[in-house]
């Protein structure tokens, strides 16, 4: 501070380390030496940075363990991971070596927040294989319905059906309502609804069906009263009994020709079969009454050869 060369005093107080003797050296050269309190002061500040920056770098992580904790009571694992990786890298920055207590803080909370997004991610993952499989069963239930629904609108768009037809659609109805019952069920509101609609459709399917099956049977019954007639006819089966009983049994079945071309076809084959009928049953009455006729000829001419006396003439008559 005394030294006359300002050189010597700056570069003396370069050399300066004690804080002590740096502060009695500005307090000196305040007022004097304008160079060397400068350097003085500047010296004081980093000496004051240093003792100053632990305090700074733990009060650093202190708020960082405040920070992860806040993240621990909030509990919001499925946007944590952002905020953890955050928390990390400005730890990783922080200068120095951390008190072992905010260490040990620090720590127990990243564990609790990793622990939580893996069990987040455990827990999405689920979500995703259930969200899957109930797409999965959705698409499956829509088809078993789409099934049925195309098989009720078949049948609506068509009047007739065999009975192998028929056979067949019910075989079907039987497959789909099978695969329903050993489909697994959806979420109870959804299933509900749509296990609704499912039944309603079958239950108009079977009423449809059962419709169908009498219509179908009545027709093969007719088909078949058409055949009897017509074999009767083929193998000269004549018998006035059978024919007024056919005719009853038709008139039973209650065809009518306006209702469909099947039908119209059936009586009009019918008609055809009895009248050829009806006429052979009169051909055959008239043949019948024919022989009568020259059987009762034949007896007077007998009776006449006889009462003559003449044998001769009875025995030709006969042969």
């Amino acid at each position: 501070v005394a030294d006359p060369d300002t050189r010597v005093r700056t570069l003396a107080a370069n050399h300066l380390r004690d804080r002590t003797i740096l502060e009695r050296v500005a307090k000196l050269s305040r007022n004097r030496d304008k160079g060397v309190y400068r350097v003085v002061q500047e010296r004081l500040e980093l000496i004051n940075a240093e003792e100053e920056r632990p305090r700074r770098q733990r009060a650093i992580r202190s708020q960082l363990c405040a920070d992860a904790e806040a993240l621990v009571r909030r509990a919001q694992w499925h946007n944590a991971a952002i905020p953890l990786k955050r928390l990390e890298e400005r730890w990783q920055a922080s200068e120095g070596t951390p008190d072992p207590e905010l260490a040990q803080r620090f720590n127990t909370a990243l564990t609790i927040i990793r622990n939580g997004i893996i069990e987040e991610e455990r827990k999405q993952r689920e979500k995703a294989i259930i969200s899957e499989a109930l797409t999965a069963l959705r698409a499956e239930k829509n088809s078993l319905f789409l099934a049925l629904d195309n098989l009720a609108t078949d049948l609506n768009s068509r009047n007739l059906f065999g009975l192998e037809e028929i056979c067949m659609a019910r075989s079907l109805l039987r497959t789909i309502e099978n695969s329903w019952e050993q489909s697994a069920e959806l979420p109870e509101d959804e299933e509900s609804l749509i296990r609704s609609r499912f039944q309603e459709t079958r239950a108009r399917i079977n009423a449809h069906l059962n419709e169908l099956s009498l219509y179908a049977e009545k027709l093969n019954n007719a088909g078949i009263q058409c055949e009897r007639i017509e074999h009767a006819l083929i193998d000269k089966q004549i018998d006035k009994t059978n024919f007024y009983n056919w005719q009853r049994e038709w008139q039973a079945l209650e065809i009518n020709p306006s209702k469909s071309n099947q039908e119209a076809e059936l009586v009009n084959r019918f008609q055809t079969a009895i009248k050829k009928l009806e006429q052979l049953i009169q051909e055959e009455q008239q043949n019948r009454d024919n022989a009568y006729h020259q059987t009762e000829l034949l007896i007077l001419e007998l009776e006449q050869a006889l009462e003559q006396g003449s044998l001769k003439l009875a025995i030709a008559k006969l042969n």
